[in-house]
């Protein structure tokens, strides 16, 4: 989702997706470049003389121009809301507040929150969120795709997932992944067929 040496610019008005200009450096990459068509991104958006400003969590989409949907504020000039930046050249680049780095960074709140379950979660005082589970399925084909939805969701973002065959004993021979994923589930396919166990943990905001 962050991706060095990523910077465009904007020069329309409003609060919607943005129709991104090709970087003019060669040494800049595009969103699409860095992250590929339809992938999630950080993102800043500033005036050149940086009054206005606002990060994000974007979708980034390949064409003519390239399309950069913002769906998540996590910081801007106007209450942490969407901007309506003005017309004018505005800097669009891959970046992240630093409230959100975990370097360095100073806590959005002073307490740890979790849900110590079976399938729990934990988020950490800079918004970090762990999720983990244990989670049962009966295949009729091999690869017969099993949707698991995390105790909470997430709301910026996330990360990675990471499903393990949770009873190698019993199906020595299954390998299991993730095939499709989203900030509130996630869908896993195992190589077998009968009854299974997928133990599993994910990462984000």
């Amino acid at each position: 989702m962050l991706y060095d040496r990523v910077e465009q610019t904007w020069n329309l008005t409003g609060t919607g997706p943005l129709s991104l200009i090709a970087p003019s450096d060669a040494s800049r990459r595009s969103f699409v470049q860095a992250a590929g068509n339809g992938a999630q991104v950080f993102y800043c958006i500033e005036t050149l003389d940086q009054t206005q400003y606002e990060y994000g969590i974007g979708t980034c989409t390949a064409g003519s121009p390239d399309i950069l949907t913002r769906t998540t504020v996590l910081l801007s000039s106007n209450a942490n809301a969407l901007v309506n930046f003005p017309a004018g050249t505005k800097r669009v680049f891959s970046c992240l507040p630093a409230a959100r780095s975990g370097i360095g960074a100073t806590p959005l709140t002073s307490t740890w929150a979790a849900g110590l379950s079976g399938n729990g979660w934990r988020r950490d005082p800079l918004g970090k969120i762990v999720q983990w589970g244990t989670n049962s399925f009966t295949n009729s084909t091999p690869y017969q795709t099993q949707n698991i939805t995390f105790p909470i969701l997430f709301p910026a973002g996330l990360y990675c997932v990471i499903p393990v065959n949770g009873d190698i004993a019993a199906q020595p021979n299954m390998l299991v992944g993730v095939a499709e994923r989203s900030q509130s589930s996630f869908n896993i396919r195992a190589s077998i067929t009968g009854i299974f166990r997928v133990d599993w943990e994910a990462r984000g905001i």
